[in-house]
């Protein structure tokens, strides 16, 4: 965005002489002055001066008047170096305006005292048109382009946020707190599934077929014989488990939580889709882990069979996990799963000292939800409430201009940190901030933008808001990197919900706030 040095040779019709109208090059001499007068010397024109010489169009001037003497009205020079009028003799008599042709119009020439010096302005310069001092031919277009460079600025500017203010991280903070709201999701539904049996004949006669096909010695140790049976249930458990006569039945409840922004002071609140639909097969495998009575009751009964099957040999804290993922396995693909029942709330007034004034836990409704990831992971909730604080968004990508390596601020509720339980109940409500700054602007593979960072972040932060340095919301923290050997969380590479995609679901709900 640089400018090129303006050249230093500049042209003769900036600063010095005009060219000639006529087209000549050559400028035209001075009539002689009439008789009985005495004629000026021209004055040439400087670098900020009028041209020298006569002005071009004043037309024939009749001779003037014998009582008193004046100066052709074409002899006189413009001004000196800066557009003042030259020391003219003085006279005795007033001077006579010369008369001027019929059909043609000049003004009049202002002539004043040496004391008082002031721009004379120009003879007429032909079609009734006044030619202006150079000085004002120059400084107009300087003007006019200054005016340009301005308006280019102020456009720009609008378009990409030059001038608005950089807040430190604490005035961020400061900023964010009140309109940063902790999620709260309740499920609850009623689980149906027949009870478990183990197939005592069957796990004996596959444990035998092994001894003699040489995978398991007979003169092996009971329990590494258990662990083979073990891994027999976990790889294909419904080939050793049962289906029972009777069915049993559960309520089952699970909470999740989260983090969201109030987004208008009467109660619209942004967070992400799975805070709030987490999705079935996250859904069913969170129910199944409530079913802590059935697992108990299945363990026990397979502990009561294993003298039978191996005489001697007992299970093992990690045969009780291994039996215990195979059980899971047999109740998602056995039970059946009633309507579910969701509530969702939120936490608005976090961080507020005033123990007379806590924070307070209010019911949400859910306007317009989309999908997890690999969706656009964004949900539009509605507390009922007036003049909340609130947080603006940002620019869109396409006109935000923001790049890899700008400041980002996380602010939410991290599990690990809200929840722990070295902390006070009354510290759940403050949430927390983590820095970072933009790692890359990457593509979905349906083609829609999302930001990665390096912002530390983790389980709760989702649908927290990420701000820049102007305390703007340039999306939601959405999900993470998984380690696909181990399936553990990746730090580092963390993943934002960018403003354009918030914007289509608050369109979709009719929040004209969102728009600006």
């Amino acid at each position: 965005m640089s400018s090129t040095p303006p050249n230093g040779n500049r042209p003769t019709n900036r600063f010095g002489a005009p060219p000639n109208n006529s087209g000549d090059n050559s400028q035209a001499s001075p009539p002689p002055p009439a008789a009985g007068t005495s004629a000026p010397t021209s004055m040439p024109g400087g670098r900020f001066g009028a041209p020298s010489g006569p002005a071009p169009g004043a037309g024939a001037v009749p001779p003037p008047s014998p009582v008193a003497p004046t100066l052709p009205a074409s002899s006189i020079p413009p001004g000196g170096r800066f557009g003042q009028q030259p020391v003219v003799p003085p006279v005795s008599a007033p001077p006579v305006q010369p008369t001027v042709p019929p059909g043609s119009y000049t003004p009049p020439v202002s002539y004043t005292s040496p004391a008082s010096p002031s721009v004379i302005p120009s003879v007429a310069s032909g079609y009734g048109r006044s030619a202006p001092p150079s000085s004002l031919r120059v400084w107009v277009p300087v003007a006019l382009l200054v005016c340009l460079i301005g308006a280019a600025a102020i456009f720009v500017s609008n378009k990409i946020g030059w001038g608005k203010s950089v807040l430190s991280p604490t005035e961020i903070a400061e900023k964010a707190k009140p309109a940063t709201v902790l999620i709260y999701a309740d499920f609850g539904a009623t689980v149906e599934m027949p009870e478990v049996t183990f197939d005592t004949d069957k796990l004996k006669e596959r444990v035998s077929e092994m001894e003699s096909r040489g995978q398991i010695s007979a003169d092996a140790p009971e329990s590494e014989k258990l662990t083979a049976v073990v891994d027999l249930l976990f790889s294909d458990p419904g080939a050793y488990l049962v289906s029972g006569a009777s069915t049993r039945k559960s309520t089952a409840k699970i909470s999740a939580a989260g983090s969201g922004f109030i987004l208008t002071p009467d109660g619209y609140i942004v967070t992400c889709a799975h805070v709030v639909e987490p999705g079935k097969d996250v859904l069913d495998h969170e129910l199944i882990n409530t079913l802590q009575t059935w697992f108990e009751a299945d363990i026990k009964q397979f502990t009561q069979i294993v003298p039978r099957l191996l005489p001697g040999s007992s299970l093992n804290d990690a045969g009780m996990e291994r039996l215990t993922e195979a059980l899971k396995k047999f109740y998602k693909a056995n039970m059946q799963i009633g309507p579910v029942d969701t509530k969702v709330y939120a936490v608005l007034g976090s961080g507020k000292s005033d123990s007379s004034n806590p924070p307070e836990k209010k019911p949400c409704d859910v306007k317009v939800v989309g999908k997890p990831t690999p969706g656009k992971d964004v949900a539009i909730l509605k507390v009922y409430g007036s003049n909340l604080p609130t947080l603006p968004l940002a620019r869109n990508l396409s006109v935000s201009g923001l790049r890899t390596g700008e400041a980002l601020h996380v602010y939410g509720y991290p599990g690990v940190a809200t929840f722990n339980r070295n902390f006070s109940p009354s510290s759940i409500a403050e949430p927390s901030m983590t820095n970072g700054s933009v790692s890359r602007i990457t593509t979905m593979q349906e083609g829609w933008k999302v930001i990665q960072t390096d912002a530390p972040a983790t389980h709760g932060n989702s649908g927290g808001p990420v701000l820049n340095d102007a305390g703007e919301v340039v999306g939601i923290l959405t999900f993470g990197a998984i380690d696909p050997n181990t399936g553990e969380s990746v730090q580092g590479f963390n993943f934002i919900m960018p403003s354009d995609i918030i914007r289509e679901f608050t369109n979709q709900a009719n929040i004209p706030d969102a728009s600006r």
